[in-house]
């Protein structure tokens, strides 16, 4: 433990409740797929925005991977029985 005038890091608040694992992993999928979802609406509308054709493919082939990694949370997701 770090001790810095008078405060220990690394105990805990009392006010502060532990997460079970469960709760946890549910958390971090939701978050994940939350994330990956604003990048893909914010990638599919910079490819029909941005008038350069390279950049604008770019950013449509950078939304089709986002969508593939949406597809794969929620698949991990289901494996793990989270519902998203």
């Amino acid at each position: 433990m770090l001790k810095v005038k008078n405060v220990v890091y690394g105990d805990e608040p009392p006010y502060m409740t532990k997460l079970s694992q469960v709760e946890l992993l549910n958390s971090a999928f939701k978050e994940s797929l939350h994330r990956e979802e604003q990048r893909l609406a914010r990638y599919t509308s910079l490819s029909e925005t941005i008038r350069d054709k390279r950049i604008s493919a770019l950013f449509k082939s950078f939304a089709a991977a986002s969508k593939g990694r949406v597809k794969q949370i929620r698949s991990e997701a289901k494996n793990f029985n989270i519902k998203i």
